[in-house]
């Protein structure tokens, strides 16, 4: 291997000071591990004693780079190097899907909760969290009148086609996905009534403006799932993921013998 060292200047916390909420496997392999970061085109080593790590897993890492998934792409189990010097694997995605999903061009929809759940589809695209954070808005608004904010035409098919991750709609509770320079996470209650739809307690972890960007793209995800009839009022449950990323994680790993596409 070519090692290039994962980030660790002096100025940094020790590692002993993170408090990530990691799930270690059964059998996890000291290593050395080569990771590619799509973003900017780069690889960086870093130091693994929590997973039984596979070439191309995708993982999230400590350091400058936290909070950027990451490609596996080559192991080392002979560990010659002061491990000192290196930052570390803190999770990988879990990509054990199994169930049916149906196909609505830009997503994939599923109405089987086991399938993929909000817990599994987070590990694609976020790190673990290092504490919770909770800031309540108690901000009532209706569905209607938030898009009506919005005067842009092409403003929906941006939303989804480049900014929408994974929405879960679960008894009315909605936790979501989008994508930005970095991903987010949003969460919300939404209070159905006669003919419309109103949202309540909206929450992004960037904490910004009272509408951000982030939030303004699931308005626009969950206006495209009602026009076209993807989720009812009524629905106990649903999960849509981005198309292109499920293929990523899991048609084009060879992960697909679990699952079915209608």
């Amino acid at each position: 291997m070519n090692y290039k060292l994962g980030f660790n200047p002096e100025t940094e916390e020790p590692k002993n000071e993170k408090n990530y909420k990691t799930h270690k496997t059964t059998t996890p392999r000291k290593s050395l591990v080569e990771v590619y970061f799509p973003h900017i085109m780069a690889t960086y080593t870093y130091y693994n004693d929590a997973f039984d790590l596979k070439t191309w897993d995708v993982v999230f890492v400590d350091g400058k780079l936290e909070g950027y998934p990451g490609l596996v792409r080559e192991i080392d189990y002979s560990l010659k190097m002061e491990l000192e010097y290196y930052k570390n694997i803190i999770s990988v995605a879990d990509r054990d899907v199994k169930g049916a999903f149906s196909d609505y061009k830009l997503w994939l929809m599923t109405t089987d909760k086991n399938a993929l759940p909000f817990e599994k589809a987070r590990t694609w695209y976020l790190p673990p969290k290092k504490q919770e954070d909770f800031r309540y808005d108690n901000t009532e608004i209706s569905l209607t009148d938030l898009l009506g904010m919005f005067n842009d035409d092409n403003y929906f098919f941006d939303a989804i086609e480049h900014t929408g991750c994974y929405l879960e709609i679960k008894n009315n509770k909605c936790r979501a996905i989008v994508r930005g320079k970095r991903c987010h996470e949003l969460e919300f209650e939404i209070k159905p009534a006669e003919e419309e739809i109103f949202i309540k307690g909206l929450i992004c972890d960037c904490h910004r403006e009272e509408y951000c960007v982030h939030k303004r793209a699931l308005f626009g995800i969950i206006y495209w799932l009602v026009e076209n009839y993807v989720w009812e009022m009524n629905d106990k449950y649903i999960a849509v993921v981005d198309k292109k990323d499920f293929y990523g994680f899991i048609v084009e790993n060879g992960m697909e013998k679990t699952i079915e596409i209608k």
